[in-house]
């Protein structure tokens, strides 16, 4: 499950962290890239938003497949 970093909720910092992620042939996340972020550079608690996304994605296990694939996605922070 993925936690909203402590500083960024208390700035209300909000944006969406999009990965493109390499899966093996078993179905596991072997690399995972940033591909765009709409928090605002500089933002409190940015760098933790990004990583905490990468660090969950990453535990994401998808189909085995007889070879390997990509998949992009997304992760959204908001405050309500």
């Amino acid at each position: 499950m993925i936690s909203f970093p402590v500083e960024a909720m208390r700035a209300m910092t909000e944006g969406t962290v999009t990965m493109r992620l390499t899966i093996d042939a078993a179905g596991r996340v072997v690399d995972s890239k940033l591909v765009e972020s709409t928090i605002p550079t500089g933002a409190a608690g940015e760098a933790s938003m990004v990583q905490q996304a990468q660090c969950v994605l990453r535990q994401v296990r998808f189909e085995p497949s007889t070879g390997g694939s990509e998949e992009v996605l997304r992760v959204s922070y908001a405050v309500n």
